[in-house]
């Protein structure tokens, strides 16, 4: 923590990626920001995963710092596998279906 404060003086934030595996695959609901991670004894390497990386980015309170773990879904970056595969029929047939839309992310 003493890092951060000395080469961030005015502390804007901490900003640490998490992802929406932390809460769990359950088809049948649709999660919030407000809802709490998968409950103890049902995770999955992914949502343990998760919870490890989010429970490492809490800071010291002698740090003074915001912290915010945004949870994103799937990233769909230019040179990433998903885009590779999704990229051509896009281009083809000017646009896509990716699943059924009923996907617990």
């Amino acid at each position: 923590s003493s890092g951060i404060n000395a080469e961030w003086p005015l502390r804007p934030g901490f900003i640490s990626a998490s992802a929406v595996g932390v809460y769990g695959l359950d088809a049948e609901k649709t999660y919030t920001e407000s809802d709490p991670p998968v409950a103890k004894g049902k995770e999955t390497y992914f949502t343990d995963l998760c919870l490890k990386w989010e429970e490492s980015s809490k800071l010291t309170e002698e740090c003074q710092t915001r912290v915010v773990n945004p949870r994103f879904g799937v990233v769909l970056a230019y040179n990433t596998d998903p885009m590779r595969m999704l990229l051509p029929q896009g281009l083809l047939f000017g646009g896509t279906v990716v699943g059924s839309g009923e996907q617990p992310f």
